[in-house]
């Protein structure tokens, strides 16, 4: 009996050896992981990982403002789907990852240190497998080959072309596994004053796990939990290692309690997947399991690819001709495969025509939809599955010579390159365009200024189960980072639909805005002017690019936005967004003035970016021809423009082209019809001129002109062409010239 606590003490000296920093190792998989996530790195400013990119971004933004800024809580907040206040302990905050992206952030910008993290990430994932296999007894080679296969698993890829940091974490599992070893081994040692700290330590360990995703406490269990009842099982001291895991398990909750989201869980219930269990999509058998899909960046297109799969396969049939016999502890972890391997098989087994239902139906049953994903599954029956494969070898690998192992390693290295592709990597998205108006919004410092909502237009809410509305315009909650403010558009995983669905169909000016609904206009301008003031809104910002441009939606909300001269004014244009300010704002609105081209002289490029906040009904996108800006009139019966001029007479005049055939031009400002009818030709410019007077501009505030015509053409009625618009008159450009 005196000897089992040296014999246990040496077993504790052999794996600090293995726990201390291998940096060759390391070195290893941070250059794999570089070849895993290079595109991410070399295309870092230009374009981003996947769709989800935006709201891990905000994430760290959210964080770094909530804790920053009095009486703001982080885990609550109404700065996305405004007014509605949303439980953020239900959505994936990544807060682990959150101290790193601070210190980064400032020096490199959110792009670049997004991409570090990535790589930090997915480097940490095969060198955390490669220490917890090592510990296990692997040899060094094998444990090598086995946290490479896992790195390249094609579904923390997805993880990693997704920019999904909160399932970039999954080191977190082998880590805590390794404590777990450590502090059962100090019990038997009766060392227990470093079974205190360790345990202490697997506390802090266990509350970064829950900081990281919700799920991966869970996902741990499913490997920890056999692990712990094996330990105990064969503990001397049973009292004391229970106790060493109810003080780590301790340690974890109170932390989640005092400095995380566990006080947000109690008696709040998060909006789930729903639906038909069928629709949950599992890795597919067998084709998951012997190949990696084409499109293995698609969430529904799940693959394990055939390295692992294959590995466990030919282990365990070969298992009983292996000489030297390996150890029999390789089965447990075999055993601990199976389970999440047969739950991210998904709801239902299809051999042939056969359909076998599984146990992930109960699963998904009492979560009430929380796992919504059961291929998600799949890389913790791997990290199981390659502990068996690598026990099962060692043996053998131990007994080769180098020069005879040398050859093997390179076969299994160029075995696992060439069956997980890679050298391919998963398509990224452009970089999100950096306006300089949210810089200028998020530097306002009137009083006021950090209380108001900037509605993005088109409107549009997603959660990690359904986008509601045009994706990109979910993805404008990035902005967020340079202008600081609440917004409707927005991404919260898992928030309950009352919070946002009514933004998609429900309201009528957020529907009408998102163009699934028509317009209301009495009940949408009543309700803009209760919300410029009562939310209130700062800024309207129309996102010209994600709404269609030849159909008359986009026209139709400028023209009416135009028309509520009482509460927005047009203030900036730039690249594809067209920015209104509202007359609540503390900094004011500035008038309605064409540019003064010359004293007295007020000229209007029809056409320009800076044309939207005049356009009224009738008109068409803006178009280029040759180095002329133009709109094209004809969508109604007349079009409409809106200016604010000085009081006075004015001379009107303008340079257009009639469609196809000539048209008769006659021009109204406010109610009056001015004199005089012009021809506008057909074959080339005509300049039209009028008279404005002086009693009909009235003051000069929101001047209305309408331009009338006789008609309009629809081209592809007359010649060889697909355009469907009703086309009257070509218009480049309107000038006002004031008669002293």
């Amino acid at each position: 009996m005196p000897e089992a606590p040296n014999r246990a003490h040496q077993v504790m000296r052999r794996r600090r050896a293995i726990l201390l920093p291998p940096t060759l190792a390391l070195t290893f998989f941070a250059l794999l992981a570089f070849l895993i996530a290079c595109l991410i790195l070399f295309r870092t400013g230009s374009q981003v990982a996947g769709y989800d990119y935006f709201s891990f971004h905000w994430n760290f933004w959210w964080t770094r403002r909530a804790l920053s800024t009095p009486g703001l809580e982080l885990f609550r907040t109404d700065f996305v789907f405004f007014p509605s206040e949303n439980n953020l302990a239900f959505h994936t905050l990544a807060l682990a990852w959150y101290p790193l992206w601070a210190v980064l952030e400032p020096l490199i910008g959110t792009l670049a240190a997004m991409s570090i993290i990535i790589l930090v990430a997915v480097t940490l994932n095969g060198w955390a497998v490669y220490a917890f296999l090592r510990t296990e007894g692997a040899h060094r080679a094998l444990a090598l080959v086995g946290g490479a296969a896992f790195q390249l698993l094609p579904i923390l890829r997805y993880f990693t072309y997704q920019t999904h940091l909160n399932l970039l974490g999954w080191f977190w599992l082998p880590l805590h596994l390794m404590l777990w070893r450590r502090i059962a081994a100090l019990v038997q040692a009766r060392r227990d004053g470093r079974v205190f700290a360790l345990a202490l330590v697997q506390g802090v360990a266990l509350w970064l796990l829950l900081l990281t995703d919700q799920q991966l406490p869970l996902f741990l269990a499913l490997v920890l939990g056999p692990l712990a009842l094996v330990s105990l099982w064969a503990s001397s001291r049973r009292a004391a290692l229970v106790a060493a895991g109810l003080l780590a398990v301790a340690v974890g909750l109170a932390l989640g309690w005092i400095a995380g989201p566990l006080p947000y869980l109690v008696g709040e219930v998060g909006g789930f997947a729903g639906g038909d269990v069928e629709a949950r999509p599992g890795i597919p058998f067998p084709d998951g399991f012997l190949s990696m899909d084409g499109e293995w960046w698609r969430w529904d297109r799940p693959s394990l690819g055939a390295f692992v799969p294959l590995a466990v396969l030919i282990s365990a049939l070969a298992s009983p001709w292996i000489r030297p016999r390996p150890a029999r502890w390789r089965w447990f972890w075999f055993a601990v495969m199976l389970p999440p391997l047969v739950l991210a098989l998904g709801p239902t087994l299809r051999l042939g025509g056969l359909a076998i239902p599984l146990p992930y139906r109960a699963v998904y049953a009492l979560s009430g939809g929380l796992f919504a994903m059961p291929w998600r599954l799949g890389p913790l029956a791997a990290l199981a599955g390659l502990a068996f494969v690598a026990l099962t070898w060692t043996p053998l690998v131990s007994s080769l010579p180098a020069r005879r192992l040398a050859p093997v390693m390179a076969v299994l290295m160029l075995a696992l390159a060439a069956s997980l592709r890679l050298g391919e990597p998963g398509p990224l998205s452009p970089a999100p365009a950096e306006y300089a108006f949210y810089t200028d919004m998020g530097a306002e410092t009137c009083p006021g200024c950090d209380e108001y909502v900037v509605l993005e237009v088109p409107t549009a809410v997603g959660t990690g189960e359904v986008l509601l509305g045009p994706p990109d315009a979910i993805a404008l909650q990035f902005h967020a980072l340079r202008h600081h403010k609440r917004l409707v558009n927005g991404f919260l995983a898992r928030a309950p639909v009352a919070n946002y669905w009514w933004v998609y169909l429900d309201d009528p000016m957020m529907a009408w805005l998102g163009q699934r609904r028509p317009l209301e206009p009495e009940t949408v301008a009543a309700q803009l002017r209760e919300r410029v003031s009562g939310w209130p809104i700062g800024y309207v910002v129309v996102h010209r690019d994600l709404i269609e441009a030849d159909g008359p939606t986009q026209q139709e909300i400028f023209a009416f936005l135009n028309a509520q001269d009482d509460l927005l004014c047009p203030h900036t244009s730039e690249g594809s967004a067209a920015v209104y300010r509202t007359r609540w704002h503390p900094l004011g609105c500035a008038l309605r003035m064409p540019p003064e081209i010359a004293p007295g002289v007020y000229e209007l490029n029809i056409g320009a970016p800076g044309d939207f906040g005049h356009i009224g009904a009738g008109w068409h996108r803006p178009e280029r021809i040759f180095d002329a800006a133009i709109r094209w009139a004809g969508h109604a019966s007349e079009a409409t423009l809106w200016v604010d001029l000085p009081p006075g007479e004015y001379r009107l005049s303008l340079t257009a082209q009639a469609f196809h055939e000539a048209r008769r031009l006659r021009v109204r400002v406010n109610e009056t019809l001015l004199d005089g009818e012009v021809e506008v030709s057909a074959d080339g410019l005509t300049e039209a001129t009028y008279t404005i007077p002086a009693g009909a501009l009235g003051d000069g505030r929101r001047v209305n002109v309408a331009l009338i015509y006789d008609g309009s053409i629809v081209p592809a009625h007359v010649e060889h062409s697909a355009d469907p618009r009703a086309l009257a008159i070509m218009v480049d450009r309107v000038r006002f010239a004031r008669i002293e």
